[in-house]
């Protein structure tokens, strides 16, 4: 009986492994677009970034 109990997966482990996973690709962006802007010797511009950006406000 313990054993079955041992193989369900934590709901919250999951969480904290999603969570982390965003965490990790959203720094990984974040650093590939400060390298970009370096290496182009480019300003950053708001307006240019969230021009490019999807729109998530259509649902």
């Amino acid at each position: 009986m313990k054993f079955k109990q041992k193989m369900k997966p934590n709901f919250l482990l999951c969480l904290t492994l999603r969570r982390k996973k965003i965490a990790i690709a959203s720094i990984h962006k974040l650093i590939r677009t400060i390298y970009a802007l370096i290496i182009n010797d480019q300003p950053y511009d708001y307006n240019v970034a969230t021009h490019n950006q999807k729109d998530f406000s259509r649902n």
